[in-house]
């Protein structure tokens, strides 16, 4: 169930709760679906990745708009259903305008990221997966907006592997100009589940009739202790278990590293702010200006996935 609280100021009063089945919003609760496990956009994405698709048991589905459930391999969507893809077990959202080619008006539409970490790739069994779409009514040409993203995609030396739980958390630009992705559990040489984290570029152009189209720029990958990240990828840190844009950081976007060892404390946790054109930052409770005392197993960089 997913419940939306009116703010400014934040109250109760005046809530509204959703769910499968009620209010207008498709689909039928059902044991284990998970129906909010991921939100974007203030709810204009719901993310339920333990929905069973006919008898394929976690294959995952989201709610958009509170309208129109999203599958794998349904309209205009890549990839396929199967056991225990966990589609929509992160879900990002944002809300894009751009100029039409033909008359010069704006048009307006919402930008998502839907991130399926149990998704088979190749022959890899949960190497994960991750959906990028935007409004189907800009959309009508036939064609796919939804093109699938794994780790190898435009990304050199990267490849989908075995357990990798790559979509495990995503992220937008407020502007829809970047897609970020967690993969926790990458095993860094010799260290299981350190975690990556790899970042593309995203292009959006809309032509005649509004029919937009969407360009993919090459991905970077990164890794804790390389390239100015701080910290060591060390076994069980989870590096990328949760990401998300640094509101009014130029730039620079977050990722959490739940199973980081602070000091005595094994999975103390911290948060890694990065800053891809210059100083970067781990913090972990304990840090100036930060409350609390990091202790075992607090897994402090756990980000809420909203």
């Amino acid at each position: 169930m997913v419940t939306r609280f009116p703010i400014w100021p934040l109250r109760t009063a005046g809530s509204i709760q959703y769910r499968q089945g009620a209010l207008g919003v498709p689909g039928k609760p059902e044991t284990g679906d998970q129906f909010g496990a991921a939100l974007g956009g203030g709810g204009i994405v719901i993310g339920a990745p333990g929905e069973d698709v006919g008898r394929i048991v976690d294959a995952g589905s989201v709610t958009w708009k509170l309208e129109e459930t999203v599958v794998q391999d349904g309209e205009l969507v890549p990839g396929i259903a199967e056991r225990g893809d966990r589609f929509g077990a992160s879900v990002a959202s944002a809300v894009v305008s751009r100029p039409d080619e033909e008359d010069g008006e704006m048009v307006f539409f919402n930008v998502l990221a839907v991130g399926a970490p149990g998704e088979d790739v190749r022959g890899a069994k949960d190497a994960g997966s991750v959906t990028v779409g935007w409004d189907f009514e800009v959309n009508d040409d036939g064609d796919s907006p939804w093109p699938g993203i794994v780790q190898s995609t435009r990304s050199a030396g990267e490849k989908a592997e075995t357990g990798d739980r790559f979509g495990t958390s995503v992220s937008l630009a407020p502007d829809g100009s970047r897609l970020v992705v967690g993969a926790p559990s990458e095993d860094v040489g010799g260290a299981d589940n350190a975690g990556v984290v790899q970042v593309w570029s995203l292009s959006l152009s809309c032509g005649y009739e509004y029919i937009c189209y969407g360009g993919l720029g090459r991905g970077a990958t990164f890794v804790q202790g390389r390239a100015g990240v701080p910290g060591h990828a060390r076994s069980g840190t989870l590096f990328g278990a949760s990401v998300a844009e640094r509101p009014g950081g130029g730039g620079s976007f977050v990722a959490g590293a739940p199973g980081r060892r602070v000091g005595a404390a094994p999975a103390g946790g911290s948060l890694i702010v990065i800053n891809p054109a210059g100083h970067s930052q781990e913090l972990n409770q304990g840090s100036p200006g930060v409350p609390g005392t990091s202790e075992k197993g607090d897994r402090f960089g756990t980000l809420p996935r909203a």
